[in-house]
């Protein structure tokens, strides 16, 4: 099986958002670089939906 750039990084984004969702204080995986402020966003939207 293989992936294209763009999916690993939308799957390198979702396990970031997931893993930070589930244990923020344990576990902190960086974004890919230019998702970081995009994956923040997101999860401030979540937050204050």
């Amino acid at each position: 099986m293989s992936f294209t750039e763009t999916e690993l990084r939308l799957l390198a984004l979702s396990d970031s958002l997931t893993t930070d969702r589930r244990d923020r204080r344990r576990v902190r995986i960086p974004p890919p670089p230019g998702l970081g402020s995009l994956s923040d966003a997101i999860v401030l939207a979540m937050a204050h939906a």
